[in-house]
């Protein structure tokens, strides 16, 4: 091809229409990040943008060189007309025109400058996407924005759409960049295959959003600053290269963001070239000669169209296993009738999708424990006491409180309400092991399209709902127990009694899900309090025993006083109603008597203290009485001869007190002194003090 001012003049055009093509296209995917809130779409659309400085300098550099061959054309008339002429003007060979001299420059300081530039702004945006993005997941919030599924085939259709485009266009320009003239082209295709690969990706990751999967637009959002920082380090290091790289005079430099890995796919020929090349090397000869190389490469189209033929009939067909159930979707809906399909083949159409879910298998979410990552579960061989670890993770804390909630608060002096007092927090591992039901349920409604409409997303968003359906019941069961119940006796009941409750609560929300087996797999205080938590259960464990003793002794006792329990029971109720009475109520004596034969009937020791008492009463009242007789037998005489009678009971109680003693008796003027046994120990009886007269004495002296 003859390279002229009108060679350069049709480069030119291409370039400005090719860079009207990026920043329309560029535009769109801006304005569909922003409407679609996708954070991917946006940075791809900063990538593309990072392009448009790459077509400015390609339009300049076609430019010049236009200008250039035209001055160069006016040069070399002004030449042949001045040597026609024999001008008198003289004409400098070596003067630079002034055209060329700028292009010279362009190519020197531009291109590098501008190199440099659109490096620079591929790092630093990829740089900030990237952190602000990072940040994002980092602080707990949603991490990447993705496009919601109802919106993402517009997503597919506008980016599959611009791929396409753009593939074309750069294919289109990679042929033009076969020339020498426009060998500058190549970075323009470059910068279009860029595009297209990106768009490409977005439509890949539109198309799994429409079927409920945001995984790949999430990764694309992480990939694509990398991709640009990526590039941006390409530019410079084929910037330096270009510094060290040996040339012709009168040949410029390859741009340097003409990037050479984009440029394969922008011109894959020269990929076959040295494909092509490389076989022939190692052969020796020239392979690609060969008939039968010819003959491949003639049919190729054909046996790559029977290769896409092959791959969509296998792709019209679907096995489900045996403990497997299926249905079919298109672009995230239900087709056939919302059918569900058991095991075996099941027919559909390309772009129609058989999603399968294992009804036999058995899952498992834990409530109240973290189990995976980082947050494994540590080596349980040894022993798990109250005060270790047992989680890497994250336990949450459940709320232990009394069965019973009385209307009434008591508040003590400190504040704190019994209830309060009353309430203990654990950690709880109860693992639940759950499975999609089987067949249809009352209304006959398919039980796996429950479990699909049970609620949107993946997996992990499904059991995420589970377990905090399975902790909210957990939380309500505990909350109305009291710790004794939770870690006592009530334990090994209360397995079956969650799966209950979890089953109902999961029946309530039409889940299609099967309670398989809910367990307690350990509970225990958090390991910080453990030491005081142990402290509390000591003492209440003290308490009982004490309750325990007092209550072994208030048996025995029992038991002693009135022969057993029961009975002492039964006599304790009897004497309480006779306390209840008065003393001049009618029914108080038969009241007592009732009484009186329980606790003799008991034969206990109350009955032995009452036998007891009845015989020192009878013994009393017997001496008593007897007292009494006695006493009205010396009545009468008394009364007869008082003087008579009092001494004489005198003298019999002195012969009483002086049986078997030897009595002196020395009467001096109205006293007697008496002395015993020769001992100086005198007895002195005043005779007046008794009543006694003269003439008594002198009778008693008369009767000796």
């Amino acid at each position: 091809m003859r390279i002229n001012h009108e060679t350069y003049r049709r480069a030119a055009i291409a370039a400005i229409f090719a860079s009207i093509f990026h920043l329309v296209l560029t535009a769109v995917i801006f304005l569909l990040g922003f409407v679609l809130k996708d954070d991917a779409t946006r940075i791809a659309a900063y990538s593309m943008l990072c392009g448009i400085p790459v077509w400015i300098v390609l339009i300049l550099l076609f430019h010049q060189h236009r200008l250039e061959r035209l001055e160069a054309l006016e040069h070399e008339q002004l030449r042949s007309r001045a040597d026609a002429t024999g001008s008198i003007f003289e004409f400098d060979e070596n003067e630079i025109p002034a055209n060329a001299s700028r292009l010279k420059w362009m190519h020197g300081f531009l291109v590098p400058a501008v190199s440099l530039l659109i490096a620079a702004l591929l790092i630093a945006i990829g740089w900030w996407q990237r952190g602000a993005v990072s940040a994002r997941s980092l602080q707990g919030m949603r991490g990447v924005n993705v496009a919601e599924a109802g919106s993402a085939g517009y997503g597919v259709g506008i980016t599959a759409a611009i791929a396409l485009v753009c593939f074309v266009v750069s294919w289109f320009l990679g042929g033009m960049s076969r020339q020498p003239a426009w060998r500058l082209l190549r970075a323009g295709a470059t910068v279009t295959i860029g595009a297209a690969l990106l768009n490409a990706a977005l439509a890949v990751g539109y198309g799994f959003q429409l079927n409920g999967n945001p995984a790949v637009l999430s990764a694309l959002a992480h990939i694509f600053p990398i991709y640009m920082i990526a590039l941006g380090l390409e530019v410079i290091v084929a910037f330096v290269l270009n510094l060290y790289t040996p040339r012709k005079p009168g040949e410029y430099p390859q741009p340097a963001f003409d990037s050479r890995v984009l440029g394969l796919l922008a011109a894959p020929e020269s990929v076959v070239k040295s494909i092509n090349d490389a076989i022939n090397y190692q052969f020796g000869f020239s392979v690609t000669s060969t008939w039968f190389y010819q003959l491949l490469s003639r049919q190729i189209l054909p046996i790559f169209g029977f290769m896409i033929m092959l791959i969509l009939l296998l792709n019209c067909m679907s096995i489900v296993q045996p403990d497997e159930q299926a249905v079919v979707t298109s672009f995230g809906r239900l087709q056939r009738n919302s059918k569900v399909f058991n095991s075996g083949a099941v027919l559909k159409w390309p772009w129609e999708r058989v999603e399968r879910y294992p009804v036999s298998q058995i899952h498992q979410v834990l409530v109240g424990t973290e189990t995976e990552g980082e947050h494994a579960k540590i080596d349980e061989s040894g022993p798990i006491l109250w005060d270790n670890a047992h989680t890497l993770g994250k336990e949450e804390l459940i709320i232990v409180g009394p069965g019973r909630i009385d209307a009434g608060i008591d508040v003590g002096n400190d504040g704190e309400s019994s209830l309060a007092r009353s309430i203990a927090v654990v950690n709880a591992e109860v693992p639940v092991q759950f499975r999609i039901k089987e067949g249809q349920d009352a209304q006959g409604n398919w039980e796996l399209l429950n479990f699909i409409n049970f609620v949107g997303g993946d997996g992990r968003q499904r059991e995420a709902l589970i377990r905090q359906i399975a902790t909210r019941v957990v939380n309500r069961r505990l909350a109305a127990m009291s710790i004794e119940q939770v870690l006592g006796p009530a334990r090994s009941a209360l397995s079956d009694d969650l799966r209950t409750r979890i089953q109902a609560e999961l029946d309530r929300w039409n889940s299609g899900i099967q309670v398989v087996f809910v367990g307690v797999a350990g509970i225990h205080p958090p390991k910080d309090v453990a030491e005081s938590f142990e402290k509390v259960l000591e003492a209440r464990e003290t308490r009982e025993s004490t309750i325990q003793d007092a209550m072994r002794v208030a048996t025995e006792r029992l038991s002693k006083a009135a022969g057993s329990v029961e009975k002492a029971q039964t006599i304790a109720g009897e004497i309480e109603k006779l306390r209840n009475m008065s003393s001049s109520d009618s029914g108080y004596t038969t009241q007592s008597l009732v009484v009186e034969q329980a606790l003799l009937g008991a034969g206990g020791s109350a009955a032995t203290k009452i036998l007891e008492a009845k015989a020192n009463r009878w013994t009393t009242q017997n001496e008593r009485l007897a007292t009494a007789i006695r006493h009205n037998s010396r009545l009468m005489p008394y009364e007869q001869a008082p003087e008579y009678y009092e001494t004489r009971e005198y003298l019999n109680t002195l012969q009483r007190a002086l049986k078997g003693r030897q009595l002196i008796i020395v009467p001096v003027g109205m006293q007697i002194r008496m002395t015993l046994d020769l001992k100086q120990d005198p007895t002195m009886i005043n005779l007046n003090e008794i009543g006694a007269s003269k003439d008594a004495v002198d009778k008693l002296r008369n009767d000796e």
